[in-house]
Formats: structure tokens, C-alpha cells, sequence
């Protein structure tokens, strides 16, 4: 087994593509319907456009999403957002989130946790694609 070798991480402040915020605008609608799968909480059942995740279990009320952007692949952003953070997202008064990022700029791996394992870069050697 490769043994993880954790490279740094910048904290930047990441523009939400058309795709993410179409996404949280349905997201939001199931929340204000109180749907049941944004009331318990779950790590996959909310699969939406370009997201999917769910309500966190850590009492918080932030929903968690692994976003995957066509454009993006085979990357993975990993955000958590309040019910009011996507709310502010949708009503168009926040367009970025900050996220970690890997320092080797080809990365395209995101996350809100910022000692999160990059499966990319993290296992000895760059095993990012060339873009």
C-alpha cells in the first residue's frame, strides 16, 4: 500500500460554477418543503444535479455535498453548508465559498476540512492527470 504523504493546503476562496448554484436552488426548494431528506440526517440521499449528500449527523445543520463538475473530473469538491449559507447562495448575495486546496495547482480536489486526505496528491508522487 502507498503510504499517504499529506502535501500542503491553501485556503482559497473558490468561485461557485452556474452548475453548483442551479443545484443548491433545488436543494433549497426540498429544504423549504421540508422534504424528509432534509430533515434526517444522511450522507447520500440528496442527489441532485451536480451534487449529492444530506443533512450532517454532527448536530450542526450543515448539509454536506461531494460536488462533481463535469468539467472537474475525476476531482471531488467536499463543501458543508448552513440552511442560511445556501440561502444566501441561491438569493445571489454569496458567489464563493473558501475551500482547502491542494498547493499543486493542477489539483482540482476542494474541501471545507483542511486536513483532509487528497487521494490525488497525497499518496507519494503527482498522480494528477495532465490537463
Amino acid at each position: 500500500m502507498t503510504p499517504v504523504v499529506p502535501k500542503p493546503r491553501i485556503l482559497r476562496e473558490v468561485a461557485l460554477p452556474p452548475e453548483v448554484v442551479a443545484s443548491l436552488q433545488e436543494v433549497h426548494q426540498c429544504i423549504e418543503r421540508r422534504d424528509e431528506v432534509t430533515t434526517i440526517p444522511t450522507d447520500d440521499c440528496i442527489q441532485i444535479g451536480c451534487l449529492c449528500g444530506g443533512l450532517m449527523d454532527d448536530g450542526s445543520g450543515r448539509f454536506y455535498f461531494s460536488v462533481h463538475l463535469a468539467d472537474n473530473s475525476p476531482y471531488v469538491w467536499d463543501i458543508a453548508l448552513t440552511e442560511a449559507e445556501i440561502k444566501e447562495i441561491v438569493d445571489g448575495k454569496v458567489t464563493a465559498i473558501s475551500l482547502w486546496s491542494c498547493a499543486n495547482e493542477r489539483c482540482g480536489f476542494k474541501s471545507y476540512i483542511e486536513d483532509i486526505t487528497c487521494h490525488w496528491c497525497d499518496y507519494g508522487g503527482d498522480r494528477t492527470p495532465h490537463r
